[in-house]
């Protein structure tokens, strides 16, 4: 399968937190990215788990298909927005206030057929292969109740398992608004390289401010960006280049 949607590289840079000078992998953030997708399946796992515990009721798991009549992944994608809507706004007007969280996954045995997994709060007021039917989804349509850990972990698993074809900017996840989140982690400042900045003058000011060896903090940058340059030949090489730009 072709991967034309992904990254050329990632990560996209590195910071460093202002505290410790640890360095940080800035990723692209991309669900077609094979490091970022598992980044970000672990983070909506985390919701997931967070909100299932605070819906104060159990949980309904859903898959939906796509019809057998569509036979392309890109007319699966052009058509689910459309499909979506259809059941979320069937779900409202049979339930009134529904939480939920929906990601697609690609199906292996359908050639990465693009299909919905949905975690909600309330479970479908009559058979629901027939309300996924009436919303334009296909009849293998299944629904059972999740426990917190077992949403993290369908979540986790599945998906970022999207194949490469996925249209740019298509939402892999849709969660409504009311969805328990959990509260911001506290995190460190981190210093950034601007676009005016070489990486010599950012990493002199990342020592600067945590009192770190310049060698040192590339030789971190180096290993979590993956650049192959020593750190003993890139120092070198920065000192005769400040020099010449000194004359």
């Amino acid at each position: 399968m072709s991967e034309p949607n992904v990254p050329r590289k990632c990560p996209v840079d590195v910071a460093f937190k202002s505290q410790s000078g640890t360095a940080v992998a800035l990723v692209c953030g991309s669900w077609n990215c094979p490091t970022c997708s598992k980044l970000l399946a672990r983070e909506w796992a985390r919701i997931a788990k967070y909100g299932v515990d605070h819906i104060g009721e159990t949980a309904w798991f859903w898959t939906l298909t796509m019809s057998r009549k569509v036979k392309t992944r890109e007319k699966a994608f052009e058509i689910m927005p459309t499909l979506w809507n259809s059941l979320r706004m069937a779900v409202q007007r049979a339930s009134g206030l529904w939480l939920y969280i929906a990601f697609v996954e690609g199906q292996p045995h359908r050639a990465y057929m693009p299909h919905f997994h949905v975690l909600g709060s309330v479970p479908s007021w009559r058979d629901f292969a027939e309300i996924a039917v009436a919303a334009g989804f296909g009849y293998q349509a299944k629904e059972k109740p999740i426990t917190s850990d077992g949403a993290a972990g369908y979540v986790s698993k599945y998906a970022s398992k999207q194949g490469w074809d996925a249209p740019r900017g298509f939402r892999r996840v849709r969660a409504s608004r009311k969805w328990p989140r959990p509260p911001d982690e506290p995190k460190d400042k981190y210093l950034v390289r601007s676009n005016s900045e070489t990486l010599y003058g950012f990493l002199e000011r990342v020592a600067n401010t945590t009192h770190r060896d310049v060698g040192e903090l590339y030789e971190d940058y180096r290993l979590t960006i993956g650049d192959p340059i020593d750190a003993a030949e890139w120092m070198q090489t920065n000192k005769i280049d400040n020099q010449l730009d000194e004359l």
